[in-house]
């Protein structure tokens, strides 16, 4: 049995860190932005959905 939301849930923890070290200033705007892309397209890639369903 699939348990939908992992992607969501994923993303949201690792955009919630990336929004931290951005504000911290460690990582740019621009870098911010590219962070949450790539945690988008891995996320939906390795979990399951519930657009899957």
């Amino acid at each position: 049995m699939k348990q939908y939301g992992q992607a969501e849930y994923a993303e949201a923890v690792l955009n919630s860190i990336a929004e931290k070290l951005w504000k911290a200033g460690i990582l740019t705007e621009q870098q911010y932005k590219q962070l949450c892309k790539q945690n988008y397209a891995d996320c939906y890639r390795q979990f399951c959905t519930a657009y899957e369903a």
